[in-house]
């Protein structure tokens, strides 16, 4: 797979996460508080705690610097899908920061 194919499979990813976070109504956004929030580890979010992480994509610009990412964190009753942007301050301390979020029902994805 040519790096090109690999940027648009993460881009189409993303793209579909972006559709499915909009079009849903029965969407429910709690806790505008997270954000803006920064993060080293998820975990250091109070609201997070009780989450798992399922997945975790990264946007690299100019391929060598993480510059995006998309977090899907799971617990008993709902998905989370956090927005967020990274900034590298060395290999040992990047940060990370809520730029956007929408919480899934499992019965929103039983429609599907």
């Amino acid at each position: 797979m040519t790096i090109n194919q690999n940027i648009m499979k993460k881009a189409l990813f993303i793209l579909t996460l972006l559709i499915l976070a909009s079009c849903g109504n029965t969407a429910v956004k709690k806790n505008h508080s997270l954000l803006g929030m920064e993060f080293q580890k998820f975990k250091q979010i109070n609201q997070l705690k009780n989450y798992i992480k399922v997945s975790d994509t990264v946007i690299y610009e100019n391929n060598m610097e993480p510059k995006y990412g998309v977090l899907h964190l799971q617990n008993d009753s709902t998905n989370l899908v956090v927005f967020k942007s990274n900034t590298l301050g060395s290999i040992q301390n990047l940060t990370f920061k809520i730029l956007d979020f929408r919480y899934f029902s499992y019965s929103y994805f039983k429609k599907f």
